[in-house]
């Protein structure tokens, strides 16, 4: 009972000292039990099967962010040791020099002759790895860690004495951290530094005693204690730090390529993306919407709102509350809004805006916007054009009679390749095919702008005349027939019938079929147009003089074009 005996002097530091303790111990048991209360048996089965499945990830190398990570951590592994080897290089070296001043000085040795070979191995394999740092890899980096402790534990078993003992085990712990620190391997961390409290605590009992020891067991075990606890836990939380930065590197190199072929995906199918913040003004002054827009580059983006650049007011406060009311943990956090914005001139421009509404770095809510224009257009056709009565007659070629005349053109049984084979090789072959009886040379074309919608258009019951002269048009294409009593049309030797000069001083481009009438040239390129997708810009009344002006630049660089003989042959062969 006498050794539990406290003086009167320190009972005031033990009393506070004893209630400080259990109030820690407390808190700690108070923390566990609430972390238990608040995981829960489920929410444990869960870490225990998660647990269980990264270890069989790990086993089976199922894992590819876990093998990328361990590719990692080798690497730093290996720049690690490379450093510490340089840097205990160093300090032996001037370990050396110390030694060496006391040898000239004081004419004694502060080391054992076992010490010093020791440290002059260690020297020399410190000045290797600075030399030749590629002897340091992947295959050789555990066989450097050993060899060095190995060193160190060797270094206590020619110490000689207890007090030299102590001395050598303070001054080599300086080593032991700095290497298990550097290799980063908590478990062979553990089995060597371990290995060197049994051989320190075993030469303690080898080493003879004398008058002059200064030490005792006791000592010995709290001080080995103490330093293979610090350099056991440094190694460890420096591991799992090191674990958790190189897995968060390439998930963030992930998540950053993932967003860059995002972005891309976005830009394909928007024209611009930009951000908005909490009060859904602009985070940056983009120049893709100022061009967009057409607005001056002078003033800054930064603090207006989008929906400044909206036409309508009404659509500003419905744009309004779909953000507001969309929800980033549920399916309406993202969305499309259709409105109109105008640019600087005040033309009107028809937009898409699809939005997602996310949380922020800083706990707030942000919005990414994408903007696309709205251009496209329907293919043109017959029926896209206003309907109103033709001043006039109908077109022949329309007539049920003309439909007949049209099919009948060509006897049976004679095919394309037959016109094309009586025709001369340099000629364009028969390649009309869509025929009247009578030339209509005084016709407008249908293509006139004051004309179109008229002559075009057509009365409800005339709408299927005018399909099956479009499917005549199309199926005559391919297989124009011949019609053998069918001769060139004669020439107009006086222009009193309206016909312009240049069509009476010329001869038809297939003398052998009869000629095709303007309203056949009107529907075919009605019918190549309806193809077309063009886009129509703002300076354009409709989508039909867009298409028209388009076939006026492709006829102006065609007629560029040298002679080319045969090509219609070609193209409809």
């Amino acid at each position: 009972m006498a050794q539990w005996e406290i003086p009167a002097s320190e009972s005031v530091f033990a009393g506070i000292s004893a209630i400080l303790l259990l109030c820690q111990g407390c808190i700690l048991v108070k923390s566990a039990w609430e972390t238990f209360r608040s995981s829960g048996p489920c929410q444990l089965k869960r870490l225990v099967q998660s647990c269980q499945w990264k270890r069989f990830w790990r086993t089976q190398d199922l894992d590819p962010v876990a093998k990328i990570v361990s590719s990692r951590m080798d690497h730093r592994r290996i720049k690690q040791a490379r450093a510490a080897l340089v840097q205990g290089s160093n300090f032996l070296g001037l370990l050396c020099l110390s030694i060496l001043w006391s040898i000239l000085h004081h004419g004694k040795q502060r080391i054992t002759s076992g010490q010093s070979v020791i440290l002059l191995v260690s020297l020399l394999l410190g000045l290797l790895a600075t030399l030749f740092p590629t002897l340091v890899r992947r295959t050789t980096l555990y066989l450097w860690y050993s060899s060095s402790m190995m060193m160190l534990i060797l270094g206590l078993v020619f110490a000689g004495t207890r007090d030299h003992l102590l001395h050598s085990s303070l001054a080599m712990w300086v080593f032991r951290l700095l290497l298990s620190v550097a290799h980063l391997d908590a478990v062979s961390a553990t089995f060597w530094n371990g290995l060197y409290f049994a051989t320190s605590c075993s030469a303690y009992f080898v080493f003879a005693s004398d008058d002059q020891t200064r030490i005792n067991l006791d000592t010995l075990v709290f001080l080995e204690m103490m330093m293979l606890a610090s350099v056991t836990s440094l190694v460890i939380g420096f591991e799992r730090i090191s674990l958790v930065e190189c897995r968060m590197d390439v998930e963030a190199r992930g998540f950053k390529n993932q967003k860059t072929a995002t972005g891309k995906l976005l830009n394909i199918v928007c024209e611009l993306v930009f951000k908005l913040d909490t009060e859904m003004r602009f985070t940056e002054d983009n120049v893709a919407f100022k061009t967009f827009l057409m607005l001056s580059g002078g003033r800054s983006l930064l603090g207006r709102t989008l929906m400044e650049f909206m036409r309508d007011p009404d659509d500003k406060q419905a744009f309004k509350k779909m953000l507001l009311a969309a929800d980033p943990a549920g399916d309406t956090c993202a969305g499309v809004f259709h409105t109109r914005m105008s640019d600087s001139v005040g033309s009107m421009v028809t937009v898409e805006i699809f939005y997602c509404k996310f949380e922020g770095i800083d706990y707030r809510m942000r919005y990414l916007v994408g903007i696309r224009e709205c251009t496209d257009v329907p293919s043109i056709t017959l029926r896209s054009f206003s309907k109103t009565k033709s001043r006039g007659p109908r077109p022949k070629g329309l007539t049920s009679s003309g439909r007949s005349k049209l099919t009948g053109a060509f006897p049976s049984g004679r095919s394309f390749i037959d016109v094309a084979a009586a025709v001369d090789a340099d000629s364009f072959g028969a390649a009309a095919g869509f025929l009247d009886t009578e030339p209509m040379p005084d016709r407008p074309s249908l293509l006139l702008k004051e004309e179109a919608e008229e002559e075009i258009s057509a009365p409800d019951d005339s709408e299927p005349e005018v399909e099956v002269a479009r499917d005549a048009v199309r199926a005559e294409a391919l297989s124009p027939r011949l019609d053998p009593a069918a001769k060139p049309q004669p020439e107009t030797q006086d222009g009193s019938d309206g016909v312009p000069r240049f069509f009476q001083n010329s001869q038809l481009s297939f003398p052998a079929l009869k000629q095709t009438s303007m309203t056949v040239h009107d529907i075919t390129l009605l019918d190549a147009m309806g193809r077309w997708n063009l886009p129509v810009s703002r300076l354009m009344c409709c989508a039909f003089h867009a298409h028209t002006l388009e076939l006026k630049s492709g006829i102006k660089r065609f007629s560029k074009m040298q002679c080319r003989p045969g090509v219609v042959c070609l193209l409809l062969l």
